[in-house]
């Protein structure tokens, strides 16, 4: 399509672009004719296309794309494009969903509906993969997906460090700490003993409210003249149980 007749439509016409294919119809409300058009230079031409990247019993994947000399457009800046397929046969009489499949291969289901005359539509406000598939088939890689992700955090959280220091006055000694970049937790335990080694018990000596705590302010069971030591982990939630960091180095202080 020329550019300029796309921007001619948006701007004098007021109406949706209906673009047809052999694998697809594809519907540009205003917004997102104006946001590609905008993008297109003049005098140049805009491309739609509906790629089949994959096709079986469980799904039809697809990949839409609109083309212009500046650069693939992905984003309809509010606007919305309504995509509608044929079914592969072999899910004609299934249930079926679509998803989208992000850069890092994850699947986000969509809202969608199947037609009567065995077709599927879908809206979307950027273009990049979808698959139009069995629901079986799609809760089934979800479920998968999900799983992997929980065991990327547990082992992220796990292997998160601890940074920890201290200082001393009159009838209190202060605990702060600085948590490794990069996995977020519930809250930080403060373990305290007066042996380095040991006598830390299971339960923490102090718990924080939350996440973002990073010190701890030791003003109770101080005995003067006494050293005591402390660490600090921190603590995630994850589908009801904790997974903890790795605890801090171990800081001490005598009381005064």
């Amino acid at each position: 399509m020329p550019a300029d007749a796309l921007s001619q439509l948006v701007e004098k016409v007021h109406a949706d672009i209906i673009v047809r294919t052999d694998a697809a119809e594809v519907k540009l409300d205003q917004k997102a004719a104006a946001a590609v058009a905008k993008t297109a230079p003049a005098d140049s031409s805009v491309t739609i296309a509906v790629v089949k990247v994959k096709e079986n019993a469980d799904r039809l994947e697809l990949e839409l794309k609109i083309v212009t000399e500046n650069g693939n457009v992905t984003d309809f800046k509010g606007g919305n494009a309504t995509v509608t397929i044929k079914i592969p046969e072999g899910m004609k009489d299934k249930e079926v969903v679509c998803v989208y499949i992000d850069e890092d291969g994850n699947y986000v289901k969509m809202e969608g509906r199947k037609n009567a005359d065995g077709t599927y539509t879908f809206k979307t406000g950027h273009f990049s993969i979808y698959a139009v598939m069995t629901a079986e088939e799609a809760d089934k890689v979800i479920a998968e997906q999900e799983k992997a992700k929980i065991e990327r955090i547990k082992a992220g959280v796990k292997a998160t460090t601890i940074k920890a220091s201290s200082s001393a006055k009159k009838g209190s000694i202060t605990i702060k700490w600085k948590k490794s970049y990069g996995y977020k937790v519930d809250y930080f335990q403060v373990f305290r003993s007066t042996k380095k080694n040991s006598g830390y018990r299971t339960k923490a000596f102090y718990t924080t409210k939350k996440g973002t705590q990073k010190s701890y302010k030791n003003t109770k069971k101080l005995k003067k003249g006494t050293r005591y030591y402390y660490k600090v982990r921190g603590v995630r939630r994850i589908n009801g149980k904790n997974v903890y960091t790795r605890y801090s180095n171990k800081v001490w202080r005598t009381a005064k």
